[in-house]
């Protein structure tokens, strides 16, 4: 009789990609970001849910304008979820006229069920 099976829960960086992400801005301390993501299931027997956390840095100072966390849930094995978030983003230092920067995934967490 086979063992009963427990979740786990990893780092999988490697099943999240980013797309395309563009910043608006709104004011001189707001603005806009649009994430488009995908993230692949790369377990060949076994669902898994997803935490992600993306990250807007500004080139000039490396500040985080904006850090939102996504989740996908019981993604089947081999399967590819994709989604477009938009959040907003703020700086302290009134300085949201650089927009130049990119986008990263900042933090997964894979829980294998």
């Amino acid at each position: 009789m086979p063992s009963p099976t427990r979740s786990s829960t990893t780092y999988g960086e490697y099943d999240v990609t980013i797309d395309s992400c563009e910043l608006k801005r709104k004011t001189d301390v707001t603005g806009e970001v649009t994430y488009t993501y995908r993230v692949t299931n790369g377990n060949t027997e076994r669902s898994a849910s997803y935490t992600v956390r993306l990250a807007y840095l500004r080139s000039s100072d490396r500040q985080v304008l904006n850090a939102p966390t996504l989740t996908v849930k019981n993604l089947a094995p081999g399967q590819t979820a994709v989604n477009t978030v938009t959040d907003v983003a703020t700086t302290p230092d009134t300085d949201m006229r650089t927009l130049a920067g990119e986008c990263i995934v900042s933090r997964v967490e894979k829980t294998n069920l």
